[in-house]
């Protein structure tokens, strides 16, 4: 006759903070009296941080994402990234990746020209989705990001080129519709 001895099965999890949210996990068992421990340990950790919250974009060519991208954003953020090109350019501005709390609570508000008081072009909520672009009508855009105080998500990056006036992108085609 054998007897079974009892099993204790042990999850462990390890945040750190300070590495993007990743997480160590240990999947362990403690067995009978021996306290024999067999762990396993997989370190889930997401890429590096990139995305801060708001900035000035100058260049001809940039991205930017919101905070901790690609790990959860902050909670009670307000941020307005500020692109501006030459004059004699437009900019067409692409989110690769979008991923936010549900309408109504975190969104982002893309306004044609360098204020919160300009038209807006695109009001985006929720996802995930990719690829949604837009273009603006002037040398200068405006991007908002609002996060209300519950959870945070994935969140988004975004890809900006400028383009001279009159050439429009769409879906990576490149139109003009000024010439023969």
């Amino acid at each position: 006759m054998t007897t079974e001895r009892p099993v204790l099965y042990v999850r462990f999890v390890i945040t750190d903070d300070t590495e993007c949210n990743c997480k160590s996990e240990c999947d362990g068992i403690i067995e009978g009296e021996e306290r024999a421990v067999s762990c396993c340990v997989n370190l889930k950790c997401c890429k590096p941080c990139t995305g801060v919250c708001g900035g000035n974009f100058t260049e001809l060519i940039g991205s930017f994402s919101s905070s901790n991208y690609p790990c959860n954003y902050s909670i009670n953020e307000v941020c307005l990234y500020r692109i501006s090109v030459p004059v004699g350019n437009t900019i067409t501005l692409t989110f690769t990746t979008f991923f936010l709390e549900p309408f109504p609570y975190d969104f982002v508000k893309v306004y044609d020209g360098g204020s919160i008081n300009d038209l807006v072009l695109e009001y985006l909520k929720g996802g995930p989705f990719y690829g949604t672009t837009t273009q603006s009508t002037t040398n200068n855009m405006l991007v908002q990001f609002y996060s209300d105080f519950e959870v945070g998500f994935p969140g988004f990056n975004a890809n900006y080129i400028a383009t001279i006036t009159g050439i429009r992108i769409l879906n990576s085609n490149l139109i003009n519709p000024s010439f023969c």
